[in-house]
C-alpha cells in the first residue's frame, strides 16, 4: 500500500564522487512496510522521482537511499542542497521488481547503482530460513567507482549461500576484484565449471542500456525468458 511519509534526513555520504548514500528516519511513529527490491518516490516540487530501497524489510523506522546526482537535474538539485535534519516527503514504498519463490540458485547480474535493490533483496533473503544460494556479479567502469565492496564482501564472507564478484569493465589492475563486463565474467564461470547450468533464476538491474544488453546475452545462453526478472533506472535527476 502506497503511503505519504514525512521524514528527516539524518545521514549524506559521498559514496563516490557523484554517488552519495542518503539516509531518511520516519517520524511521527510512522513505519515502512516494503519488500525489498521496491522503491520510494521522492517529491520535490509537486514531481515524484524514483529510487530503491537498500536497507533489508526488517528495518521499518528509516531507510537509506543510493543515488547518482547530476547536474542540473529536479532530484539531484534538491537533495545536493539538503541538510542534516530537513525534512523531506516521500510516497510509497511502490514496484514490482521483487525476489520469486524459487528452487532455483539466483543469479544477480547488476550495473551502477542497480545495487541499491539488489543489497536489500540479498540482506533480506539472508535472514529467512529458505534463502536460495545466491551470486551477484555487480558491474562498475573503475576502481574509483567502487563503493559497499567491505560491506558485501563481509556479507558474503559470513554466509555460504552467498558469492560475490565486483566487476570492472575499464580496468586491468582490479586489486581484489575482476576486470570485464558481469555478463562476460558470469559466462567465463561457466565455463570454467564445463557446463552452462541454466538452472538459475537472473535479476537483472541498471541503466536501460546495460540491461538490454545483458538480458540478451541471457537468453543467448538459451536460458528461458521467464526465469530473468530486470528492472530499468532511469536517468532522470
Amino acid at each position: 500500500m502506497i503511503n505519504d511519509f514525512v521524514t528527516k534526513l539524518v545521514r549524506k555520504e559521498a559514496l563516490t564522487s557523484n554517488v552519495y548514500l542518503f539516509e531518511f528516519s520516519l517520524v511521527d511513529q510512522q513505519k515502512l512496510e516494503f519488500i525489498a527490491g521496491q522503491y520510494m518516490l521522492l517529491k520535490v516540487d509537486g514531481q515524484y522521482r524514483q529510487f530503491s530501497i537498500v536497507t533489508p524489510e526488517n528495518i521499518t523506522d528509516r531507510f537509506e537511499l543510493v543515488i547518482e546526482l547530476y547536474e542540473d537535474g529536479l532530484a539531484s538539485n534538491f537533495l545536493k542542497t539538503c541538510n542534516i535534519g530537513d525534512a523531506v516527503e516521500f510516497k510509497g514504498p511502490a514496484g514490482v521488481f521483487t525476489l520469486h519463490p524459487t528452487s532455483r540458485e539466483v543469479v544477480f547480474l547488476v550495473t551502477g547503482t542497480g545495487i541499491a535493490p539488489i543489497k536489500s533483496m540479498i540482506e533480506t533473503s539472508l535472514t529467512k530460513e529458505n534463502s536460495p544460494i545466491m551470486h551477484l556479479y555487480w558491474g562498475l567502469r573503475h576502481l574509483d567507482d567502487v563503493y559497499f565492496a567491505k560491506s558485501l564482501m563481509s556479507i558474503a564472507s559470513q554466509n555460504s549461500r552467498l558469492t560475490v564478484d565486483i566487476c570492472l569493465s575499464q580496468e586491468t589492475e582490479t586489486h581484489d576484484f575482476r576486470s570485464g563486463r558481469v555478463n562476460a565474467i558470469f559466462k567465463e564461470d561457466m565455463d570454467k565449471k564445463n557446463t552452462l547450468d541454466l538452472n538459475f533464476d537472473f535479476y537483472l538491474c541498471g541503466s536501460p542500456r546495460s540491461v538490454e544488453g545483458i538480458y540478451q546475452s541471457v537468453i543467448d545462453l538459451g536460458v528461458p525468458s521467464a526465469q530473468i526478472f530486470f528492472e530499468k533506472f532511469v536517468k532522470h535527476g
